[in-house]
């Protein structure tokens, strides 16, 4: 028996008489209900539950959460890889649709918040390997419209400081799994 069958039976008790209440749906939000003792019936020890002080729950996040962390955070990645590359010279922007596909990779493979960091360097990588050598040939920005796949359109854009603007043809996406 799974605790929230476990929760839901403690919560949802079944009265008898004329005057009860009748309660068939099971809680959705069982978690919210979660108690110690329901997590000594599941089978932790007594020991162990004793030294939890709080018991707390977390959903999971969702896309626009995420897009949030990438843009709002103090702490996000995006501000980090852009100071990096400012030390060569080279300005890096990225297009909201960038944000809403390593969102949608982290929902997707269930990596959560600290998942995205993760995602956003494997289509740095190659950008930041070859920094000093685009500053050399004239590179003053880079620009991804969306996450790179290794569809060549999706390729970060390459701003020349003579106007000129192409796709980096050397780019290289790290993808696993």
């Amino acid at each position: 028996m799974g605790i929230d069958k476990t929760v839901n039976a403690r919560v949802n008790k079944k009265n008898m008489g004329f005057k009860s209440k009748l309660q068939t749906n099971e809680n959705e939000e069982w978690q919210n209900h979660v108690d110690h003792r329901d997590l000594i019936s599941f089978g932790l020890i007594p020991e162990f539950v004793g030294r939890l002080p709080n018991i707390v729950t977390l959903n999971e996040l969702e896309e626009q959460h995420m897009v949030k962390i990438l843009k709002d955070s103090n702490a996000s990645i995006i501000p980090q890889v852009q100071k990096l590359l400012e030390f060569d010279e080279v300005k890096l922007e990225f297009d909201d649709k960038y944000f809403t596909d390593v969102a949608k990779l982290a929902k997707k493979n269930k990596i959560g918040a600290r998942g995205l960091k993760t995602i956003v360097e494997n289509s740095l990588h190659n950008i930041m390997f070859r920094g000093p050598k685009l500053k050399d040939s004239g590179v003053v920005k880079i620009k991804f419209k969306q996450y790179p796949t290794k569809n060549v359109d999706t390729h970060p854009l390459l701003s020349y400081n003579n106007g000129n603007e192409v796709l980096d043809s050397e780019y290289k996406i790290k993808l696993r799994g």
